[in-house]
């Protein structure tokens, strides 16, 4: 859908990976997935410094060269 929408590759996997993590992160029910809701603030604030491919963190920054 976001290549679709003329989002360039690696602009959509980073858009792509954002949506996931914040689903996960906001829509965590602590009754249904308690160790996610427990520390959704801290899935939040690492987003940025995530290992995933469009990422701009360490992991991501080494694995491009």
């Amino acid at each position: 859908m976001l290549r679709g929408a003329g989002f360039p590759d690696a602009e959509a996997v980073r858009l792509h990976h954002a949506f996931a993590g914040q689903a996960l992160a906001y829509g965590a029910h602590a009754g249904t997935h308690p160790h996610i809701a427990a520390t959704a603030r801290h899935l939040v604030a690492d987003m940025p410094r995530g290992s995933h491919p469009g990422s701009s963190g360490p992991a991501a920054q080494r694995r491009r060269g």
